[in-house]
C-alpha cells in the first residue's frame, strides 16, 4: 500500500496559530461551516458539464 500524503501541511505559521487561538470556539465553528459550504458549492459547480458555447454563423 502506498504512503498516504497529508491533506494539510502540519506546520502552521505562528500568526495563524495566534489568530486561531484568539477566535472563540463558536466563531471557529462558523468559519469552518462556511468553508465547508464553499467547498461543496465548488465541487457541485465543477461536476456540472460546461455550458455550450454559442456558435456564430460568421466566418
Amino acid at each position: 500500500m502506498s504512503e498516504q500524503r497529508l491533506l494539510f501541511d502540519p506546520h502552521r505559521s505562528i500568526w495563524v496559530e495566534r489568530l486561531w487561538q484568539r477566535i472563540d470556539a463558536q466563531t471557529r465553528g462558523t468559519l469552518i461551516s462556511i468553508l465547508v459550504q464553499m467547498a461543496r458549492s465548488s465541487l457541485t459547480a465543477s461536476a456540472q458539464p460546461p455550458a455550450e458555447q454559442e456558435h456564430s454563423d460568421e466566418s
